[in-house]
């Protein structure tokens, strides 16, 4: 089993909303530095209230092993469909 960690932010302002964080596996970069997404890995869902930040983690089981130089990328979608662009891509 592997896991990806990180941490969401959401802005002071905002009412609470529920995020989907969804990782993404690519064979490359695209210019920017961000990832393509070409096949979902897992996701998580969680809610974050107004100006507070959660950590969140996604374990990865029942995916097949991962080539060397394959990219990770994650996506955030909140309950009302809005999404965020590709994180940077890491390997």
């Amino acid at each position: 089993f592997r896991s990806v960690q990180g941490t969401v932010d959401r802005p002071t302002g905002s009412t609470a909303l529920t995020y989907t964080i969804a990782l993404f596996a690519s064979t490359g970069c695209i210019v920017s530095g961000h990832g393509p997404g070409q096949r979902l890995l897992g996701s998580q869902s969680i809610t974050l209230a107004n100006g507070s930040s959660q950590t969140f983690s996604i374990t990865l089981s029942g995916i097949e092993p991962l080539a060397v130089g394959t990219s990770i990328t994650a996506m955030a979608t909140d309950s009302n469909g809005n999404s965020s662009e590709m994180s940077i891509a890491c390997q």
